[in-house]
């Protein structure tokens, strides 16, 4: 039987490399031949690259992992039509340049998305070659075996806040990125400063929603490429929102980093710090709520769905995504006023049994890795692979 390739993700991104492990179980469990490659293993590349000699490789997968020593390889798998999965989750304008180095040595990979709107967008900036689909995260379904019957009354927060240096975790000062951007074009700079402007009038909106679509500036970089970091900082501004709507007056665990600026030592909010994942799928087993701060351009965090898996109530902003496939089974906030309402309602007991029960259900069936491998080879068939 031919090999299934999916590449050894050494990452810093915990998720990532937890993600490749597990879609490479569930196709093993599926009752394919999969193998790992960590092409920064002599021995594991040169059985890598022997099993491409020889024919014997069906499928390339790589799990949000952009690799330019798999570039190598792009020709002769071209040539014997060796599908090329890029399981992805950047939207085309943010992984503009190495999607598009991808596309030049695998013309015929297959580059998914997080979300419609990102694989519509796709042809724009990356042209008409390669293939794109949408396809989001999935979940463990062997995570429900592990949660323990009692639960605290306590809701959970699982977020970092320091991705970006120069912020040091903190929500950046409003003059942060003209400061950033003095040395750019004036056409770029004109462009940000009417992207506040949209910001300011339509604060709900994604920048996505609010970028003309085709604007070009020089060198071919695209105006949501150059405000990746800003609408981030916007992101950051949602955290950091809703846990000071936390503070006052609610029982709840906040694991992750960057946010001693926040920590006084007292009140009601307990903050963990980092922690591993089973440690954080511990703290979610035991809490009565899990609370999810989206980005705007992402269609559902993991955590969503491994809440949802484990029965753990859900309560986060909104998405279309989340919207269409879970409807009323989450709660839905947008602001303190309503963050505090969610939590009102879980904790007064009110369906929450049978919105959970039908969220546990959606996610299991729809989103687990055996779903994802089905989704997979569905896409692969219908661009012309067949595993």
């Amino acid at each position: 039987m031919r090999k299934i390739y999916v590449l050894d993700a050494r990452t810093g991104q915990n998720t990532i490399s937890r993600m490749g492990h597990e879609i490479a179980a569930a196709f093993h469990t599926a009752g394919h031949n999969v193998a790992r490659v960590n092409l920064s293993d002599l021995d594991s590349t040169l059985q890598f690259n022997s099993d491409i000699e020889e024919n014997q490789v069906s499928l390339i997968l790589s799990v949000g992992m952009y690799n330019d020593a798999l570039y190598q390889f792009g020709e002769r798998c071209t040539q014997q039509r060796i599908p090329m999965f890029f399981y992805g989750f950047d939207h085309p304008a943010f992984g503009y340049l190495p999607m598009k180095d991808m596309l030049a040595h695998f013309p015929k990979a297959i580059i998914t998305f997080i979300s419609d709107d990102f694989t519509n967008a796709a042809p724009r900036y990356l042209g008409n070659q390669g293939h794109f689909a949408t396809l989001i995260q999935g979940v463990d379904p062997e995570l429900q075996k592990s949660v323990p019957e009692h639960k605290e009354p306590f809701g959970l927060f699982v977020a970092n806040l320091n991705n970006h240096p120069a912020m040091g975790g903190n929500p950046p000062p409003p003059d942060f990125y003209e400061q950033l951007w003095s040395n750019f074009p004036k056409e770029v700079r004109t462009e940000l400063k009417k992207m506040h402007e949209r910001v300011n009038r339509h604060w709900r909106k994604s920048l996505f929603d609010l970028t003309p679509p085709g604007a070009r500036f020089q060198n071919g970089i695209t105006p949501l490429h150059l405000i990746a970091e800003f609408d981030r900082g916007y992101y950051f501004r949602g955290r950091v929102n809703t846990v000071e709507a936390l503070i006052p007056d609610e029982d709840c665990v906040v694991c992750g980093v960057g946010w001693d600026h926040l920590y006084s030592g007292s009140g009601r909010v307990r903050f963990l710090g980092s922690m591993d994942n089973d440690q954080v799928m511990s703290l979610m087993g035991q809490a009565t709520f899990l609370i999810n701060s989206t980005a705007s351009y992402y269609s559902a965090s993991e955590r969503i769905l491994e809440a949802a898996a484990i029965g753990c109530p859900v309560i986060t902003t909104k998405t279309k995504f989340l919207e269409a496939e879970f409807g009323n089974s989450l709660w839905y906030y947008n602001d303190a006023t309503s963050l505090r309402m969610a939590i009102r309602q879980i904790r007064s007991g009110e369906n929450v049994a049978e919105k959970t029960e039908r969220a546990k259900q959606i996610a299991l069936e729809r989103h687990s890795w055996a779903a994802r491998v089905r989704d997979i080879i569905g896409i692969l068939s219908d661009h012309g692979f067949k595993l």
